[in-house]
Protein backbone atom coordinates (compact mmCIF):
# COMPACT_ATOMS: atom_id res chain seq x y z
CA UNK A 1 0.00 0.00 0.00
CA UNK A 2 1.64 3.21 -1.14
CA UNK A 3 0.68 6.34 0.78
CA UNK A 4 0.59 9.83 -0.65
CA UNK A 5 1.46 12.99 1.28
CA UNK A 6 -2.02 13.58 2.71
CA UNK A 7 -2.39 10.17 4.44
CA UNK A 8 1.18 10.52 5.72
CA UNK A 9 0.20 13.84 7.30
CA UNK A 10 -2.71 12.03 8.95
CA UNK A 11 -0.36 9.35 10.22
CA UNK A 12 1.88 12.06 11.69
CA UNK A 13 -1.13 13.56 13.50
CA UNK A 14 -2.15 10.12 14.80
CA UNK A 15 1.41 9.48 15.96
CA UNK A 16 1.46 12.78 17.85
CA UNK A 17 -1.87 11.90 19.47
CA UNK A 18 -0.44 8.53 20.51
CA UNK A 19 2.54 10.24 22.11
CA UNK A 20 0.18 12.54 24.01
CA UNK A 21 -1.61 9.44 25.30
CA UNK A 22 1.72 8.19 26.60
CA UNK A 23 2.43 11.54 28.27
CA UNK A 24 -0.66 11.00 30.39
CA UNK A 25 1.37 8.43 32.35
CA UNK A 26 2.81 11.45 34.18
CA UNK A 27 -0.54 11.70 35.98
CA UNK A 28 0.50 8.66 38.01
CA UNK A 29 2.66 11.03 40.08
CA UNK A 30 -0.48 12.77 41.41
CA UNK A 31 -2.24 11.80 44.62
CA UNK A 32 -4.67 8.95 44.01
CA UNK A 33 -4.84 9.08 40.22
CA UNK A 34 -7.55 7.11 38.40
CA UNK A 35 -5.54 4.08 37.28
CA UNK A 36 -7.88 2.55 34.71
CA UNK A 37 -8.16 5.57 32.37
CA UNK A 38 -4.47 6.41 32.65
CA UNK A 39 -3.22 2.89 31.96
CA UNK A 40 -5.84 2.31 29.25
CA UNK A 41 -4.81 5.55 27.58
CA UNK A 42 -1.15 4.53 27.70
CA UNK A 43 -1.91 1.12 26.16
CA UNK A 44 -3.97 2.75 23.41
CA UNK A 45 -1.13 5.24 22.86
CA UNK A 46 1.32 2.37 22.37
CA UNK A 47 -1.07 0.69 19.92
CA UNK A 48 -1.54 3.98 18.11
CA UNK A 49 2.18 4.67 17.76
CA UNK A 50 2.87 1.07 16.76
CA UNK A 51 0.07 1.11 14.20
CA UNK A 52 1.37 4.36 12.75
CA UNK A 53 4.87 2.92 12.47
CA UNK A 54 3.55 -0.13 10.60
CA UNK A 55 1.23 1.93 8.41
CA UNK A 56 4.09 4.26 7.50
CA UNK A 57 5.83 1.22 6.00
CA UNK A 58 2.71 0.33 4.02
CA UNK A 59 0.85 -2.07 6.30
CA UNK A 60 -2.93 -1.92 5.93
CA UNK A 61 -3.32 -3.77 9.25
CA UNK A 62 -1.16 -1.12 10.93
CA UNK A 63 -3.37 1.59 9.47
CA UNK A 64 -6.50 -0.09 10.80
CA UNK A 65 -4.83 -0.59 14.19
CA UNK A 66 -3.97 3.11 14.38
CA UNK A 67 -7.49 4.19 13.41
CA UNK A 68 -9.23 1.84 15.84
CA UNK A 69 -6.87 2.73 18.69
CA UNK A 70 -7.45 6.40 17.91
CA UNK A 71 -11.24 6.04 18.04
CA UNK A 72 -11.01 4.17 21.36
CA UNK A 73 -8.64 6.80 22.73
CA UNK A 74 -11.06 9.59 21.86
CA UNK A 75 -13.92 7.65 23.46
CA UNK A 76 -11.83 7.17 26.60
CA UNK A 77 -10.93 10.87 26.78
CA UNK A 78 -14.43 12.32 26.51
CA UNK A 79 -15.55 11.44 30.09
CA UNK A 80 -12.72 13.61 31.48
CA UNK A 81 -14.79 16.68 30.57
CA UNK A 82 -17.59 15.55 32.88
CA UNK A 83 -15.35 14.51 35.77
CA UNK A 84 -13.17 16.64 37.99
CA UNK A 85 -10.03 16.51 35.83
CA UNK A 86 -7.31 19.17 36.18
CA UNK A 87 -7.27 21.84 33.47
CA UNK A 88 -3.85 20.83 32.11
CA UNK A 89 -5.09 17.30 31.47
CA UNK A 90 -8.20 18.63 29.76
CA UNK A 91 -5.98 20.70 27.47
CA UNK A 92 -3.83 17.65 26.62
CA UNK A 93 -6.91 15.50 26.04
CA UNK A 94 -8.45 18.17 23.79
CA UNK A 95 -5.26 18.43 21.72
CA UNK A 96 -5.17 14.64 21.46
CA UNK A 97 -8.79 14.48 20.32
CA UNK A 98 -8.24 17.18 17.68
CA UNK A 99 -5.10 15.44 16.38
CA UNK A 100 -6.85 12.07 16.30
CA UNK A 101 -9.93 13.33 14.46
CA UNK A 102 -7.79 15.23 11.95
CA UNK A 103 -5.50 12.21 11.49
CA UNK A 104 -8.37 9.81 10.89
CA UNK A 105 -9.96 12.26 8.45
CA UNK A 106 -6.71 12.47 6.47
CA UNK A 107 -6.10 8.70 6.33
CA UNK A 108 -9.69 7.77 5.39
CA UNK A 109 -8.92 7.65 1.63
CA UNK A 110 -6.09 5.20 2.29
CA UNK A 111 -8.47 2.85 4.12
CA UNK A 112 -10.45 2.15 0.97
CA UNK A 113 -9.37 -1.07 -0.66
CA UNK A 114 -8.31 -0.56 -4.24
CA UNK A 115 -9.21 -3.26 -6.70
CA UNK A 116 -6.94 -3.93 -9.65
CA UNK A 117 -8.37 -3.05 -13.02
CA UNK A 118 -9.02 -6.06 -15.22
CA UNK A 119 -8.01 -5.33 -18.77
Amino acid sequence: MALSQIPRSGLAALGAAGLLDLVQLAALAEDEPPLFPILSSAILGLLLVGGVALAWRGSRAGLWTAVIAGVLSVALGIPAYFLDAPAIWLVLITIGIVLTVAGIWLVLPALRRTHPKIA
